[in-house]
């Protein structure tokens, strides 16, 4: 089956999110989820073992535990034969990518005159949440700030255009880009509650960089500033894709 738009997706323990992950990325008019799994206690493919069957998610175990893995489980997806998909979308668990007035798969067709568009971040804090609060990610946190206390964002790449990536931000060797400053956004669930960030400590940065819990207390006053609900509208047919 030929996809439009697929996502890739590098985990280790974070279980609890990846089923509303998916079910979100599916409003949006993602089709195919590559996931690669860097050493999980409980394997993702348990924890999707209906999407996988369904045949939505594919999951692949990525052992390699050295600095830079992350890329280089990016460029590993980008060479597979099975990636047969016009766009690839390269995030992580804690942002969700949608389009703002019409779905990310429109907001893609307005931009096929490039090999890769970013997507802005919007950077959301904890929300008073000091332990993992038991509704949806999307619904728990609603308090975000400027795009400028968030700077940067995340790639979607034709596949077959783009060949490896520099870094989880920005292909290589790409003079064919456009960075959308309108359209859609990454809300950026940075932190989300205190809990979660001293288990992010605990695990470690996917490119080998560690976590403190200096930067949770840091960006809390300018990632609270203000309430925004925009990715609510796309509530329901998340909750329709979690049965």
């Amino acid at each position: 089956m030929k996809h439009y738009l697929s996502a890739f997706l590098m985990v280790k323990d974070e279980n609890r999110y990846l089923r509303e992950w998916v079910a979100f990325h599916r409003t949006q008019g993602f089709t195919k989820f590559f996931i690669y799994d860097n050493g999980s206690s409980i394997p993702a493919s348990s924890t999707l073992s209906k999407e996988v069957t369904e045949g939505l998610v594919d999951v692949t175990i990525w052992n390699d535990t050295q600095t830079g893995r992350h890329v280089r489980a990016m460029n590993h997806c980008l060479s597979r034969n099975d990636l047969d998909s016009t766009w690839l979308s390269l995030i992580d668990t804690d942002e969700f990518i949608y389009g703002v007035d019409s779905k990310f798969i429109d907001v893609l067709r307005s931009n096929e005159d490039v090999n890769s568009v970013k997507v802005k971040w919007k950077g959301f804090g904890a929300n008073g949440h000091d332990k993992v609060p038991q509704g949806l990610v999307i619904e728990e946190y609603q308090m975000c700030g400027d795009f400028e206390d968030l700077p940067g964002g995340k790639s979607t790449v034709k596949v077959g255009k783009i060949k490896a990536m520099r870094d989880p931000h920005n292909p290589k060797n790409n003079p064919s880009k456009r960075l959308l400053n309108s359209g859609a956004w990454i809300n950026h669930y940075v932190t989300r509650s205190r809990e979660d960030w001293m288990g992010k400590c605990k695990r470690g940065g996917g490119n080998g960089r560690p976590r403190k819990i200096d930067t949770f207390n840091r960006v809390q006053n300018k990632l609270n500033k203000y309430k925004d609900t925009d990715i609510l509208k796309y509530l329901h047919e998340t909750k329709l894709n979690l049965i």
